[in-house]
Parts: C-alpha cells; structure tokens; sequence
C-alpha cells in the first residue's frame, strides 16, 4: 500500500512515495489525511482500526503507530508532519497536495468554466482530474470508516466521470467517450446514467445496433437481478434511437464566447447532487412529462413542471437534478434563475428579463423599460429555441407569468413554498419530507452502509430527527 504525498511544487520533479507495510499505520495515516487541518481524536483511530473490539491496549498501540508514522515521515524528509493536539492527532496542510484536493479544485473550476460556457475547457479539467485517479481510492485499507470514505470519494469520481461524458457529448467528441464509458459500465453495471451516455455515444458513432444492445443488457440485468425496469429517461432514449430521431444528432460545435447563427448556448444549472437520494416517483413522473424529443411535435401547450413544499424539503435538489436528466432534450440551453422570495425581495421580473436577454446575446434588452416590451422580446428569441427554464423560490404565479417561454419547444420547472394555483397548465407536484427507509438511504450514502447496517435503529433515529 502506498500513500502519495506531493513535495513543494517549486522544488519537486516527480512524486515522494512513503511505502506503509503494517496495515495500522495504514489506517491512521489514511484518517488523518481524510481530515487534513482537523483533529482526529484518539478514540476515532480507535474505531477505525478495530471497530467495536478494541483491545485493552488500544491506546498504546495507536500511539505506537504514530511514532512509526513520524519516523517514516521525518525519513523521508517530513518531519512534524503530525502534530499532538488534545484529544488526538492532526496533520495541518503544508507545501504539499493530496490528489483528493486537486480532484476537487479542478472539478470546481471545471464548473466555473462550464457554468461561463467555455465547455472545451471544463471537458480539459475534467479529463485532467481523472487522470489522478489509479484505481480504487484507499483501496485495501482495512476499515470500516475508511472504506465509508472511500465510497464518498469513488462516487465523486462517478460524478466527474458523467459530467465529462456531458460535455464530451455536447463538444461532438463521442468516438473519444467510448472507451472509458465502457470501461464505467463494465465496473458499475446498474448506473443509468453511465448507460446513457454510453448508448448516446454510440449511437452518435453510427453503432446503432450496439447502443440498443447496451440498453437491453441493462434492462436484463435490472429486471432479473433487481426486478426493475430501466428509468423512463432509458426507456426514452431507446425509443429515440429505434427511431433514429433527429433529437439525438449530436449539437453544433461552439467555441467559447462563440455565437453559431447568431445564438449563443446558456448553460446556467447549478451541479446536480452526487449523493441525490429517493424521490425516484416523483423525479420519473416529471421525466415522463417533461423528456420528450420534441415538444412540438406532441403538443401545441408550453409543458410546465411546479415544486411545492416547506423550506429545507429538497426542493431546489430535486429539480436540477431532474433538470440535468433533461439537458439533452434542451439542446439549445438552460436557464436556472434564484426569484429569491423567501429571503422577502423578490427579484423583479424585469430583472430577470434583462439577465436571461443578455445571456441570449440581446445587446439592447436595457433599453427597454417596459415589463410587456421585455417579456414580447424574450418570447420572440425563444420561439423557435428547444430551452429548459428553472425558476426557483418564486413568489407567486404573476411573478412566474412574465418569465413562461411561449414556444412548446421549451419547457419550464418551478419551485415555490405554496402552491401556484394560477399557473395553468402546469403539472403541481407537493415535495414532502422523505419517507423513513429514503431518509436511513441518504444517511448511508453519506456515513458509509457498512455502519448503517449495525446500528440500524440509531440510523433511523437520526434520519428521523433530521426531518
């Protein structure tokens, strides 16, 4: 097992390697490092090596580990790396980087670039941060609690893994996801969203018959292992492909700040949740509603999606995450707007307007003044615009109105504490609190199964008490 720590980037060609041949020192090197700047306390250690049977000795031992530790480390030219600090130990970040760190800073700015449409870039930093990965993190460490971490930091990669398929897939760099994506799902045979991209890809290749093929391995394996059938987001995309709709053809190239025909591409969602958990009804009724090829083609009304629920219920979670399931029925962009009306100033329409044009690449929307002349044009510049708009915390349905596309090509989500009986047309979804079994679900996703399955009626307490 080795443990990778960076020297100081000025002074460091290649990679100082610290081999740990004892599997305890392992463990506590592992659980400091997971908690760099913060104090592990010695009773932590404890668990994280022997779990519930400790030994009488434990404390002694622990100690011993680190003195072994610091003495590998001053070897090898760290020394007081460690630190004692009551009621435990502490390693505090210094000129050096864990890879976890780098993942995680080049992820974020990878957001920051998609968010500012410079997608070519965010696709480079993302590659990037998966090349730090070589196989499983902290694999072979033996610990409950480190392997629980060890989850939360593979499911990240996953996470990155299908944001680069995204943008892979946006860029028109399909034959370049193969390969990886097959290697995703070979690892992680019932991860939809894995499954998707990978059928896209194909399919966009000119493998027809290999895409569909990939959808019905998926769906075998869900009914005989799980007796599930694939998400209807699957079911859709198999259909589109069976049909060779036009829907599936891969978007235009656009480079940064480009404007292909005049229009340049919002994309304004903020990152969907990793760890979303549960509402799996609800989030497949809207897909079912919402993830059409093409609304024109089925309907002459806009389709219009409204959240409700008291504050803290995972509304706004849910609908991105529903909203990133919908991006590539929305190929010309989506909006995400934050009305603010549970902070007591709600954004003004006219506001709103004058963003949204903006970003549309409107350049006189300022000098328009009038509620009905903004709402005219923003209507106009998406009449012919396949658009997904997400109005969150709205405060009523006037303050929703003058912001709805008119085009049945777009569509709209809206999240809101009340319901909005004036907004016609839309499909009203209540978002309660999560049931027990999904609560004790999300616990797991986010302290590790291993623990939630021993202690199952504290799991449930917990769940419960967090509402």
């Amino acid at each position: 097992m080795e443990f990778r720590i960076l020297g100081p980037l000025e002074a460091l060609n290649g990679t100082q390697v610290i081999d740990l041949r004892g599997s305890r020192e392992q463990v506590v090197l592992a659980m400091l490092l997971l908690d760099v700047d913060r104090v592990v306390p010695v009773d932590r250690l404890i668990d994280a090596i022997w779990d519930d049977t400790p030994p009488r000795t434990a404390r002694t031992q622990v100690y011993i580990c680190i003195s072994a530790l610091r003495r590998r480390l001053a070897a090898a030219g760290w020394p007081d790396v460690i630190a004692s600090q009551s009621p435990g130990y502490i390693i505090r970040r210094g000129p050096w980087r864990l890879d976890a760190d780098v993942f995680e800073e080049a992820v974020a700015r990878a957001h920051e670039d998609r968010q500012a449409g410079r997608l070519a870039e965010a696709a480079d930093r993302l590659r990037a941060a998966l090349a730090l990965w070589r196989g499983h993190a902290l694999a072979g460490v033996p610990s409950r609690l480190v392997q629980a971490a060890a989850v939360r930091l593979r499911e990240r990669q996953l996470h990155a893994i299908e944001e680069w398929a995204v943008l892979g897939l946006q860029l028109g760099a399909h034959d370049a996801l193969l390969g990886p994506l097959f290697a995703a799902v070979a690892e992680h045979p019932f991860r939809e969203r894995l499954h998707e991209h990978l059928m896209l890809a194909l399919y966009r290749a000119g493998r027809q018959a290999e895409a569909l093929e990939v959808f019905r391995g998926l769906r075998r394996r869900l009914v005989d292992e799980l007796g599930l059938e694939p998400s209807p987001t699957l079911q859709e995309l198999e259909r589109a492909i069976l049909d060779k709709s036009p829907s599936l053809d891969p978007p235009p190239v656009r480079k940064p700040g480009q404007v292909t025909a005049g229009r340049p591409v919002p994309r304004q969602l903020p990152a969907d949740i990793a760890d979303f958990t549960g509402r799996k009804q609800l989030a497949d009724a809207v897909l079912r509603h919402l993830a059409r090829p093409c609304a024109a083609e089925r309907s002459w009304a806009l389709p219009i999606v409204a959240f409700s629920g008291k504050a803290g219920v995972g509304k706004t979670a849910l609908a991105v995450h529903v909203a990133h399931r919908l991006q590539r029925y929305f190929p010309d962009g989506q909006f995400y707007v934050d009305l603010r009306a549970s902070k007591g100033r709600p954004v003004p329409a006219q506001q709103v307007l004058r963003r949204l044009l903006r970003a549309l690449g409107v350049g006189d929307a300022e000098r328009l003044d009038g509620l009905d002349e903004l709402t005219d044009l923003y209507r106009t510049q998406l009449a012919d615009r396949r658009m997904l708009v997400v109005l969150d915390d709205a405060a009523s349905a006037e303050h929703v109105l003058p912001l709805l596309p008119g085009s049945p090509s777009c569509a709209v989500v809206v999240v809101a504490r009340h319901r909005l009986p004036g907004l016609c047309g839309a499909r009203q979804f209540e978002v309660d609190v999560l049931e027990a079994e999904t609560a004790v679900d999300l616990l797991s996703e986010v302290a590790g199964p291993d623990r939630i399955r021993r202690e199952p009626d504290a799991a449930r307490s917990l769940a419960m008490l967090c509402g």
